[in-house]
């Protein structure tokens, strides 16, 4: 016996044959949309890291 949500589930895909697709690729773009922060907070850290190591090359001025 199916569970009640799978039955719903079947029933919406076959009322709206194309909605599941549309639900598919409108979480992809979310998945896109909610990575994008993460990927310009990973950029910023490997700058900083790069100014870091850069400035790590220099001798330190002796106080």
């Amino acid at each position: 016996a199916l569970d009640i949500w799978t039955e719903r589930a079947l029933c919406a895909q076959e009322e709206y044959p194309g909605m599941h697709a549309g639900w598919r690729e409108e979480s992809r773009q979310t998945a896109v949309e909610d990575r994008a922060p993460l990927m310009r907070l990973t950029q910023s850290l490997s700058a900083l890291m790069d100014l870091a190591s850069k400035d790590a090359d220099k001798p330190t001025p002796k106080a």
